[in-house]
Formats: C-alpha cells, structure tokens, sequence
C-alpha cells in the first residue's frame, strides 16, 4: 500500500496522510487522516505550521518527521513523532526538535532522507538560511549524517548529526 503524506493549510499548516489509488494517480481521500499540528511550544513561535511530512520506517516502527514555524524564522526547525501504523496515531517525541539552528545557521529545516552510496549511513538533506527574516533567501543546502540509537521503552529516538554545511 502506498500513502502521500502531505500539507493541507486550515487553521495553520497541518499534516495528513492518505491512501494512494492503485495507479498512484490520486487519492482515496475517504482513508484521509489528520496527523500532526503546531501545538507544542517549540512549534508555534513563528506562525502555526507543520510541514516538510518525511516518513521513515525502523524496526516495524513509522518515524514521521517535520517542520515546524515559517522558514523565515531563526527557529525553523525539526522534530518527529513515531506510530505502529503509517496512519498514526503519531506520539511526538519529547526532545523535539531533533534539528534547530545552532551559530549561524538558522532556519534548518524542510528535509528528505536518503542513504550514502553503500547504503550504510543515513542522511538528512535540509536547508537553512542568513537568519534576516526581511530577506532570508537564498537559503544553504545542508547534509548532516543521522542514525537511530537505542533509546526508552523499545523505540530507538532518531538523531541528525547537525546543523552544519558539510557531512
């Protein structure tokens, strides 16, 4: 089964999944479910947006990551929540966010993951800007490697080696 996760602006960004049809050419918007809001401190400093939705999968467990604040802000930044299921209900982890700005790089956030050529090591691929918010184009392209420890209760927490300009 195949599922988009994707933006819907009402009352703020928030975060949706739904089903794709067989020939992956629309939605089964009757399997949509809401996911994730801007609610947590963290979250709402700049405008109420969750966006950039990245799903990873480890050990049966459903990592959905996410931006939070408008890009223009210095406190644009990343968190996730982890579910059974690839439509949640998602528990947003308690050290959000996993990414935030660090020196003068600011505004990290609205990523992907990918993995090194011999697929040994997770990356994050994510952008970040000057930090002026009248201004904050054009913004860096940032690679940071990332990895999953062991963490409480069986669910490992997601770390991004980062921020910075190189891996």
């Amino acid at each position: 089964t195949v599922y988009l996760y994707y933006v819907r602006v009402h009352n703020g960004n928030r975060i949706y999944v739904a089903k794709m049809t067989d020939d992956l050419l629309s939605l089964e918007e009757v399997y949509e479910d809401f996911l994730i809001e801007a609610d947590a401190d963290w979250e709402t400093l700049d405008c109420l947006v969750a966006e950039g939705p990245f799903v990873l999968k480890h050990k049966g467990l459903y990592y959905l990551t996410y931006s939070a604040n408008h890009t223009r802000c210095e406190d644009y930044a990343m968190g996730y929540a982890v579910s059974t299921s690839p439509l949640g209900p998602f528990i947003k982890f308690s050290g959000n966010p996993i990414l935030r700005r660090k020196g003068n790089l600011v505004g990290v956030g609205h990523h992907s993951f990918t993995t090194s050529k011999d697929g040994k090591t997770l990356v994050c691929a994510y952008h970040c800007h000057s930090g002026n918010p009248e201004n904050f184009k054009p913004r860096m392209f940032c690679l940071n490697t990332a990895e999953f420890i062991e963490g409480k209760n069986g669910v490992d927490e997601l770390v991004i080696h980062g921020p910075n300009s190189t891996i």
